[in-house]
């Protein structure tokens, strides 16, 4: 049997999974690892050196999991802030130098592909036309697509570290406050936008992330990796989040603790989506852009 692994490098956090494969072709999960780096913290000019020890100490811990689970062949990709920070090539130069661990930096549409074929894998495509949407810290993915392929693709810089950045001083929110920001996302998205408008969309498919904060109000299991909700319900579980201060959501159980400071950027980013898609229902689903690589390393592979 062999084994595979996919490292998902993000602004915010660092993801790895690694597979098995068995001789009749069925594919187990044997490691998932997440670990929040918060590269951006600082600031998207340059990773500073405490993220890049972040970032080292993390990746070293996935080497030790390569070699533990004895991977015969991997893919380690770095996404947003890779892209857009100065010394990005060289962060990835020194995890390469330190770990042996060779990372390709993507451009905002092969991670698009990705995160589609991730959708596509976990079974979370309807009939119709559907908008799937990633949120990452420093960039979120936008695809349309109907069941089969992808119609539009394109990666905008309205993640939720880069919306932090930009619209902390004014929290808590109030519903002016979010408004502005929604405006905001409208004024930045004109070509999602004029496209959306080409195509009636029936579903919003959200992978990963901050989306799985949603799990625990009033979703409907699809199966084991995926799950549904009306817009009506994410509504009512948005008025009860968007306008808290960081200290009242400390105490929201159903929000995991790494995800309280930043889940209200990631409500608004969700309701901008549905209010632009009219979508019908909102679908999660916990694949992603690491299980759009793992297919692509079997496929490839074989």
């Amino acid at each position: 049997m062999k084994r595979y692994a996919a490292i998902d490098l993000g602004t915010n956090t660092f993801h790895m999974i690694i597979v098995e494969k068995g001789n009749n072709g069925e594919i187990n999960v044997i490691n998932r690892s997440r670990h929040f780096v918060k590269l951006a913290y600082g600031g998207f000019d340059s990773v500073d050196d405490e993220a890049i020890t972040r970032g080292l100490n993390v990746l070293m811990q996935f080497k030790s999991l390569l070699k533990k689970y004895n991977v015969d062949k991997y893919l380690a990709y770095g996404t947003s802030m890779f892209r857009r920070s100065a010394n990005g090539v060289e962060f990835a130069k020194i995890l390469e130098e330190k770990t042996g661990i060779k990372i390709n930096i993507i451009d905002g549409k092969r991670e698009a592909r990705l995160i589609f074929n991730g959708a596509k894998i976990a079974g979370a495509l309807r009939q119709g036309y559907n908008l799937i949407m990633d949120i990452g810290g420093g960039s979120v993915e936008f695809i349309i697509s109907d069941i089969n392929d992808i119609i539009f693709k394109r990666s905008y810089p309205i993640g939720i570290i880069e919306l932090y950045h930009k619209f902390k001083n004014l929290e808590p929110f109030d519903k002016n406050i979010v408004k502005n920001i929604l405006e905001f996302l409208i004024t930045n998205t004109v070509e999602l936008q004029n496209e959306i408008n080409k195509y009636k969309i029936s579903t919003l498919i959200g992978t990963a992330g901050s989306f799985e904060v949603l799990h625990t109000h009033k979703s409907r299991n699809i199966n084991d990796h995926l799950f549904e909700l009306s817009p009506n319900d994410f509504d009512d579980f948005f008025d009860s989040v968007a306008y808290t201060t960081y200290e009242e959501r400390l105490k929201i159980d159903s929000i995991p603790n790494e995800r309280k400071r930043l889940i209200v950027y990631a409500f608004i980013l969700i309701k901008f989506s549905l209010e632009i898609s009219k979508a019908e229902v909102l679908r999660v689903t916990s694949y992603s852009m690491k299980e759009g690589m793992i297919s692509e390393l079997i496929y490839e592979t074989n």
